[in-house]
């Protein structure tokens, strides 16, 4: 096999910024890309960063670490002038590796490298919560990457059906988290922790995440409210929600809801720091219809807090293994029986379950140990690619 030249490897990682203020923090691929920036060993890997739109204070958190960020804008769903900016960035910079971290920009990297034989080419993939036309799309030109990378085999499986690419060009390599952002909080010290985040210290507080969209399921879990009442009253149970509304549709149904409720339910502006809210509840709730593999359940289980989740994607198996209690996918009664479950145990169960579950990310889900696993996939690409370019 060809040996990578000394020195290290320039990665170009692809991501899509969600968050109006263009905090680069705010989505899973998004915090992944940050991470993997931050995280990836520098004698081996170069990282450069590409979004659409500037990224903000993570942006100037990169480049104080010595990260160079481009801004490629974005104009309507098929861009010209993003593929062309793309490519001007890869072959200007020499460029020896492309991973784009988002099925939203695969396809943009996928033909912003097309033809340029020297430049291995990685997707990471999930086909969830994306337009069918989009999954379509990339499907029919996946078979140019070199690589592609899911975070389950679950996801791996799923995908291997659709885009009929054999299975040894598939990696599976899980998400990761910062678990110094995401460090462990003792359970016992929520409550002095709420007065500054505007928290009732005597409540229940059940904290979800995410921006506030169809997919995640905010909806399901407000409905979910509604039918234990006894438990909110005797628990004193309070939902907060931390994220972008994307679907005004969604937080009209969870308003509906919270007039019901009076108190009981908070939709707040998103926050580039959850791990404070996190660290201030008792349990952490992910109630999405479709996930690929929720970041939040690690970052959660980072800081020591119990997690009920919704069994989609990774969470499957990830939440079993962090001692998650996991409920159906899109059904109320699910959320119903996993809340009622959560309330009635004893407070020192939840404080173990999250100290356990803290400890089994360190041991396998830190970022640092990912980011490892993303170096190898990355160099071997990008031997292969040269092996094939010198026919060798």
């Amino acid at each position: 096999m060809l040996a990578v030249p000394f020195g290290p490897l320039k990665l170009l990682i692809i991501a899509p910024t969600v968050d109006p203020e263009g905090q680069l923090s705010a989505g899973g691929a998004e915090r992944m890309a940050r991470n993997l920036c931050l995280k990836l060993d520098r004698q081996r890997i170069q990282p450069l960063l590409a979004t659409y739109i500037d990224a903000g204070r993570v942006g100037d958190e990169l480049r104080d670490h010595g990260v160079r960020t481009f801004v490629t804008p974005k104009r309507g769903k098929i861009c010209p002038g993003l593929i062309r900016g793309l490519r001007r960035i890869i072959v200007e910079e020499k460029v020896d590796a492309v991973l784009s971290m988002y099925q939203g920009v695969n396809l943009f990297n996928l033909l912003a490298t097309y033809r340029l034989k020297n430049v291995a080419r990685l997707i990471r993939i999930a086909r969830v919560g994306i337009p069918w036309q989009l999954q379509a799309t990339e499907g029919l030109i996946s078979h140019w990457a070199d690589v592609l990378i899911a975070n389950s085999q679950a996801g791996a499986d799923a995908v291997r059906g659709a885009y009929t690419i054999p299975p040894s060009r598939y990696r599976v390599v899980p998400n990761g988290v910062d678990t110094g952002r995401f460090a462990y909080v003792p359970y016992d010290d929520r409550h002095r922790l709420r007065d500054a985040l505007g928290l009732p210290p005597d409540a229940f507080i059940i904290y979800t995440p995410n921006r506030v969209h169809e997919n995640k399921g905010q909806d399901l879990l407000a409905e979910a409210l509604l039918r234990i009442p006894e438990q909110l009253q005797r628990y004193n149970i309070v939902w907060v929600n931390t994220g972008l509304v994307q679907s005004a549709e969604t937080a009209e149904r969870i308003a509906k809801v919270a007039q019901q409720l009076p108190g009981r339910l908070r939709l707040l502006k998103p926050t580039d720091r959850p791990q404070e809210w996190m660290a201030a509840s008792d349990a952490v709730i992910i109630p999405s219809r479709t996930e690929s593999f929720p970041n939040a359940l690690l970052e959660a289980s980072s800081v020591g807090r119990p997690v009920v989740v919704t069994a989609c994607g990774a969470a499957v198996s990830v939440g079993n293994e962090l001692g998650a209690i996991t409920v159906p996918p899109t059904t109320i009664n699910g959320l119903v029986t996993g809340l009622t479950k959560l309330v009635a145990l004893p407070e020192v169960q939840l404080a173990e379950r999250g100290l356990t579950a803290s400890r089994l990310v360190r041991e396998r889900y830190s970022i640092e140990s990912v980011a490892e696993k993303y170096a190898e996939v990355i160099a071997a690409a990008v031997r292969q690619r040269r092996s094939q370019v010198l026919g060798v």
